[in-house]
């Protein structure tokens, strides 16, 4: 079980690098002009919907990806075993990194697509909230109720 736990908290790990890895090269392809900046700086019809999309994605996404994550693990992992528990748990947080990377994504490419600062408000919205997905042994541990086998000598 030590081993999967393990496994787990190292697959978690690498998709919040994941996460962040495709966040930065996303917004350095935007700085070095290699995506269409301004696209659609012209239209102003335009520019309202892509803000409106953006902020409707993040004002949804945001909470959603939280607290449906303790939703979940309150009803539904809590009552597997723990094997089956450490894969839940995985996955879901899996959805919620998703979920946030939408929220990330949305608002780079408004900030970029139309040179509006809210898209990049937006974007760092979902970067901040990346911040209570950090994971951690100890972290997944206390959520899945998982107690650390002490080793006798």
């Amino acid at each position: 079980m030590e081993k999967q736990i393990k496994a787990a908290v190292r697959n978690l790990k690498t998709a919040f690098f994941v996460f962040w890895t495709l966040t930065l090269l996303l917004f350095v392809l935007g700085e070095t002009d290699v995506l269409p900046v301004g696209l659609m700086a012209h239209d102003f019809s335009q520019v309202y919907y892509f803000e409106v999309i953006t902020i409707l994605v993040t004002a949804i996404f945001i909470p959603c990806s939280l607290k449906l994550f303790s939703f979940v693990l309150r009803r539904r992992i809590d009552e597997l075993q723990i094997q089956q528990a450490v894969s839940q748990y995985v996955m879901w947080s899996g959805v919620r990194l998703a979920m946030l990377l939408a929220v990330t994504f949305t608002g780079l490419f408004c900030y970029f697509f139309t040179l509006s600062s809210t898209g990049g408000l937006c974007a760092l919205m979902g970067l901040t909230a990346s911040f209570f997905c950090i994971p951690a042994e100890d972290r997944m541990r206390k959520e899945l109720h998982i107690h650390k086998e002490e080793k006798k000598e």
